[in-house]
């Protein structure tokens, strides 16, 4: 099987699991959650796919469209999500659900690349794979998905709350400048 056909059938994987994982799922924490673990977790049962899918200088995907299709259906389904927590559609995209894709996109990406070529388990030796997926898809989840009882689906501004009056653009507080 040539590289093309390898990442091709990697992303057709990949919309299967997702795609089975997002619909089980109820509600948006939920369903948020359950798409971001199932692409960790394939790039994990998976990863002589994952490790082609995503490499130009192996797959150039312009060269391949069929491998290219496969890999806008499978990602579809992370910009669904966005847009289903944004209430937008995929016909009145907009830059912001491009902003929102991609931290979905690279959250689950970078942690599945740490996970499998074992930067992280080498800086957290005694880590429990499973447990730690768990836990920082929650943790991205509770950034991502306001509580609920707290007004529409529409996803939190990361970063940290704002201190003090910030109404000219600047903080309440007074920093001393060093010399």
């Amino acid at each position: 099987m040539d590289d093309a056909a390898i990442a091709r059938e990697g992303f057709e994987i990949l919309h299967t699991k997702m795609a089975a994982c997002i619909g089980a799922a109820h509600g948006m924490a939920d369903r948020l959650y359950a798409g971001t673990e199932a692409y960790v977790v394939f790039a994990l049962d998976h990863p002589a796919h994952f490790r082609v899918m995503f490499r130009p200088d192996v797959v150039d995907m312009t060269r391949f469209p069929e491998a290219k299709c496969s890999s806008v259906l499978a990602l579809s389904h992370l910009r669904g999500l966005v847009h289903e927590l944004r209430g937008t559609s995929a016909a009145a995209a907009t830059p912001e659900d491009d902003v929102w894709t991609s931290l979905l996109w690279s959250t689950a990406h970078g942690l599945a690349c740490l996970l499998l070529d074992g930067p992280l388990t080498m800086m957290v030796p005694c880590i429990d794979r499973t447990a730690h997926i768990r836990e920082v898809l929650h943790a991205l989840t509770a950034l991502v998905v306001p509580p609920s009882g707290s007004g529409p689906d529409k996803p939190r501004r990361p970063g940290p709350k704002p201190r003090g009056d910030t109404s000219r653009g600047r903080p309440a507080t007074r920093t001393r400048r060093m010399n």
